[in-house]
């Protein structure tokens, strides 16, 4: 199995202060153990001031947002409704709907709260996936649907398609709306169905509102074209909208500022049956117990002997054995603190910042495990294979000295337990790391976004404006147990204000990397 398809990454702009990088890993259901590493190598502007001084390990720490869940499965939209289909979460509901009265499933985390939230979460990425489809086959016609009616014809075909599929499950899944909202139901139960019920109305309205937004922006041939299917789905968005009211679900109810926040609230609790829980500590704290414990044995060795000798020498009574005494205690404090301090230095070499696990709260089941470790890279240390991404479109070999960087590597490292996955959850294989990186703490020693110059025009001499911009550049080296690497490359684009452009420099899977010319490996002056 190729690298790309055990690890695979894709990389975005969260906000103004934010950039997210997603990887997914594809799970082997017959072995014990996965393991994945990702080497991440952030090239900061060295005018940035950041250093393992001014940019500690838990402020980088700080600026870093994981989360660990399982990737929505997919499932196609006539699956879900296929009685056949023994995965189905709409046939699971009926199958492990309890009888009126019966309270033995007493919580959301139960197999009834499970299939319901994940019919949810499987319904939106469906719709969203295949919507993102329509539109990127929209915007690839450029103008000129004249001379591709076909595909013009065949956008219109899947569009109609797709509303009529939505419209099915849709149905399908209100159907059991009576067995959820009986009066002699928990009250849990009947509030599980309204939050699913107008998070999958909202999302299919989402997606399908950014659909009628792209083909409105096409030319009126395409919109002719495709009248058809635009007026189908402004029925199925119309048609959400009223079963909102009629239920009087809050997000029909109010339709402006907490519109926002109420779909904030139901996503994070459908999309909670992903997601797996973290327990963060410290690496090697039993090391770092006994290296102390061997400081300060030592220390109290040496102030014994000290008293000792002392005492035969001076007698126990005399001023000079209690300055001795004196002596050896501030000696023993000493010793103990630099013993402890070379051992932590030396232990820290081979330990982990953290070491995270990661449990399946269903069954509270530890699954995997998760370390990282952070530090400051000395450039010549840096692979000579990050270097060729990193520098891959230079124009010349002297232009990576005309831009002084400081290396922050993070490494972590990801083991994920195949066959108790597979064993618990035949459908959610495929885990998703999620990581947010926040640049605020890089914007501080950062110019004005915008700088005037001197320019002589004609006769005149004219201030002309001038972006300030910053690259960040990230290269990821991820590698699996096949033991092949392959390194992707992105750079961020930074200024006072915060994120302003993202772009992937592009991907490359190097085996046996090219050397790169010493001159652009020594580390260049400071600015």
């Amino acid at each position: 199995m190729q690298l790309e398809d055990l690890i695979d990454s894709r990389i975005g702009v969260h906000d103004d202060n934010q950039f997210e990088v997603k990887l997914d890993y594809t799970i082997d259901a017959t072995a014990r153990r996965g393991r994945y590493v990702v080497e991440t190598y952030f090239f900061v502007p060295r005018s940035l001031g950041l250093d393992a001084h001014t940019y500690g390990r838990e402020q980088f720490y700080g600026d870093l947002q994981s989360y660990i869940r399982f990737k929505t499965p997919t499932v196609s939209l006539r699956a879900l409704v296929d009685e056949a289909n023994e995965g189905s979460p709409l046939l699971r509901m009926r199958e492990r709907m309890p009888a009126l009265g019966d309270d033995q499933v007493v919580d959301l985390d139960g197999r009834l709260g499970h299939e319901v939230r994940l019919f949810g979460c499987i319904l939106r990425v469906g719709v969203r996936d295949q919507v993102r489809g329509l539109c990127e086959r929209l915007e690839s016609l450029g103008g000129k649907a004249e001379a591709h009616p076909l595909l013009v014809r065949d956008i219109d075909r899947l569009a109609l398609r797709l509303a009529a599929d939505v419209g099915e499950v849709l149905a399908k899944f209100r159907s059991l709306r009576p067995d959820f909202v009986h009066p002699r139901r928990a009250a849990w139960i009947q509030d599980l169905y309204a939050f699913a019920d107008e998070y999958v109305s909202l999302s299919v309205e989402e997606s399908f509102t950014r659909f009628i937004a792209t083909l409105d922006d096409e030319d009126e041939e395409v919109a002719d074209a495709c009248a058809a299917a635009r007026a189908r789905l402004v029925e199925r968005v119309s048609a959400e909208q009223a079963h909102r009211v009629s239920a009087r679900y809050p997000s029909a109810l109010d339709e402006g500022r907490m519109l926002l926040h109420r779909k904030s609230a139901l996503k994070k609790l459908i999309s909670s049956v992903l997601f797996l829980d973290m327990t963060r500590e410290g690496e090697g704290r039993r090391i770092a117990n006994i290296g102390a414990g061997i400081a300060a044995a030592v220390a109290m060795l040496f102030s014994t002997i000290a008293a000792i000798w002392s005492q035969n020498r001076y007698g126990i009574n005399s001023y000079p054995f209690v300055v001795a005494l004196v002596i050896s205690y501030v000696f023993k404090d000493r010793i103990k603190e630099w013993l402890r301090t070379y051992f932590n230095r030396q232990f820290s070499r081979w330990l982990w910042d953290f070491s995270v696990t990661i449990r399946d709260p269903e069954n509270d089941a530890v699954v995997g495990r998760c370390r990282e470790v952070v530090s400051f890279a000395d450039t010549k240390s840096v692979p000579r294979a990050v270097l060729d991404a990193r520098h891959a479109d230079a124009t010349s070999t002297l232009e990576p000295r005309c831009k002084p960087e400081v290396v922050i590597k993070h490494v972590k490292e990801v083991t994920l337990h195949g066959r108790k996955i597979a064993k618990t959850h035949g459908r959610l294989l495929d885990v998703k790391d999620i990581v947010r990186v926040n640049v605020s703490s890089m914007l501080t020693r950062m110019d004005d976004p915008v700088q005037h110059i001197e320019r002589f025009d004609g006769d005149v001499v004219r201030l002309v404006p001038c972006d300030k911009a910053y690259h960040l550049n990230v290269v990821m080296a991820l590698r699996a147990a096949s033991g092949e690497r392959s390194y992707e490359r992105f750079r961020v684009i930074l200024n006072k204000a915060g994120i302003q452009a993202l772009q992937e420099v592009g991907h490359q899977t190097i085996v046996q990397p090219r050397p790169w010319p010493s001159t652009t490996v020594a580390a260049a002056p400071a600015e």
